[in-house]
């Protein structure tokens, strides 16, 4: 019997140590697992507008690989890829719209994997009281040092650990379930210090001629709907050198052909934008590719039309947003008025620059007529030939605006609320007190129908048809037929629907 217990005991000895190897080997594993993980939330059914691919995960990711040598960052279009990879932690990217995409991201991460998820974007950052519980934890504002710091806190302590995030500026987590927020980081004054993000790897990149690239953070400009002075806190940008250097690669080493600059603003700075043709020609790049760039109206002059010829910029956007006064000082769009608007458009257009500008409708305050200053202003300039691709959309409250500020005031948004509304702001989001959502409705149809038919009439014109269904076109033609007919006094661009319903014999 005592033999019997011997037995027993060195089996159970031979068991105990071999779990404790288990259990070593299983830690070093872990351990030896360096792999972080970045996707960007993402509304397939949609598709994803920025076809060059994310360039913010590109930032965060060279930069974890020149300070974390031994971290392993991977970047993946969809979910199921990233899983795939068994990262140790993985960093979410999202903007308003698709927040609730990131928060079904962190569920199933947490489902398949059970490791931390971090959130970060311009979302979080502008809201930080919306932060779900799904997510670990929070970096605000510019990522790239945050992002590091944090997951060589995660690497040092084998996991989260309050203590240690307590210590590193820019984070946000809760505690027992009350928020905490560490001290604010500050932004990355030099630019040119940061790596370049690695443009194959990034999700959704294509191999193509064209290429974008980011040069700037932020604007100099304070209008009361756009984020990107709150979230960049200061307007920077990379110097000309590193510019030219960037854009000289992607054309000798890459083969690209055109080049998109990603900025809110390039013409912000003249100086650097003299540098930067300056570098081009002596790198003998000039003519070599051709660009797109966004400017502002009160900022287009005779000399700034020269300079973006000769740098071969062909195409650029032009956030117009009105052509009413009173809805452009709404805007706070600071030294911009419906004349000014209308000067650069046709400056750009006597230089041979595509203009495709964006438009704005439906303010609080907005009326019909205010409404009617700038669809007459869309049509005389498809009319004249001065618009390439116009965009035009609600006016949307994003966290962190004065627009948001007002739409929490009238209970239409809220920190908790529902972020699926983000994809039908229409129904949801309407913003405007002075004219009602059926009758902006009919207002859009009967003008959309009217730009189509232009740019169908006279293809010479140029622009893009607005209506792409024939057969959608003609439902809204019958529509309008009998509306027109009966208006005393006519507007701009009817006689093209009622030419076209006389011709369908519509009476």
């Amino acid at each position: 019997m005592r033999n019997m217990h011997k037995a027993r005991d060195s089996i159970v000895s031979n068991i105990s140590r071999l779990m404790s190897r288990f259990r070593v080997d299983l830690f070093k594993q872990a351990e030896s697992n360096s792999t972080v993980g970045l996707i960007l939330a993402t509304r397939f059914d949609k598709g994803y507008s920025h076809s060059f691919g994310p360039l913010g995960l590109g930032y965060l990711a060279s930069n974890v690989r020149k300070e974390l040598k031994n971290v392993n960052i991977v970047m993946k279009e969809s979910l199921d890829e990233i899983i795939a990879e068994k990262p140790r932690l993985i960093g979410i990217s999202a903007q308003s719209e698709n927040y609730s995409i990131a928060v079904n991201y962190a569920k199933t991460i947490k489902s398949a994997l059970n490791i931390p998820v971090v959130i970060g974007g311009i979302h979080i950052s502008m809201l930080p009281e919306s932060l779900d519980d799904n997510f670990d934890v929070a970096v605000i504002g510019e990522g790239e040092s945050t992002f590091v710091e944090l997951i060589q806190s995660y690497l040092d302590n084998n996991g989260l650990n309050i203590d240690s995030l307590m210590n590193i500026p820019g984070l946000l987590f809760k505690v027992d379930g009350v928020l905490q927020m560490t001290p604010s980081r500050e932004v990355v004054k030099n630019l040119d210090l940061l790596p370049r993000p690695i443009y194959e790897e990034l999700p959704f990149y294509r191999k193509s001629s064209v290429a974008c690239i980011v040069t700037s953070r932020g604007c100099p400009y304070h209008c009361t709907f756009c984020i990107s002075e709150k979230f960049s806190k200061r307007y920077r940008h990379l110097s000309a050198e590193v510019v030219s250097n960037d854009i000289e690669e992607l054309v000798i080493r890459n083969g690209i052909k055109h080049i998109v600059f990603y900025d809110d603003l390039l013409i912000a700075d003249k100086k650097r934008l003299l540098s930067l043709i300056s570098n081009l020609r002596e790198k003998n790049i000039l003519g070599k590719v051709s660009f797109s760039c966004a400017v502002r109206a009160n900022l287009v002059n005779n000399e700034i039309c020269h300079l973006l010829k000769e740098l071969n910029v062909v195409d650029l956007g032009m956030g117009i947003e009105s052509f009413s006064d009173k809805i452009l000082r709404y805007y706070n769009k600071t030294g911009v008025t419906g004349e000014i608007n209308q000067r650069a458009l046709d400056l750009l257009h006597n230089a041979g620059i595509t203009v495709n500008p964006s438009f704005i409708f439906a303010a609080p305050i907005e009326t019909k007529e205010d409404m009617l200053i700038t669809l007459r202003g869309i049509y005389s300039n498809f009319r004249d030939g001065k618009l390439g691709s116009p965009t035009w959309a609600t006016l949307i409250p994003y966290p962190g605006t004065k627009i948001w500020d007002y739409a929490v005031e009238r209970g239409i948004v809220s920190n908790d609320m529902d972020w699926n509304n983000y994809g039908a702001t229409q129904s949801t989001m309407y913003l405007c007190e002075e004219v009602s959502l059926s009758e902006f409705n009919q207002l859009m149809d009967e003008w959309v129908t009217k730009f189509t038919l232009l740019l169908r009439n006279y293809p010479d014109k140029g622009g893009h048809f607005v209506v792409r269904n024939e057969a959608e076109l003609q439902d809204k033609i019958k529509y309008l037929f009998p509306i027109l007919i009966k208006r005393n006094i006519k507007e701009l661009g009817d006689d093209l629907i009622l030419q076209e319903g006389k011709r369908n014999n519509l009476s």
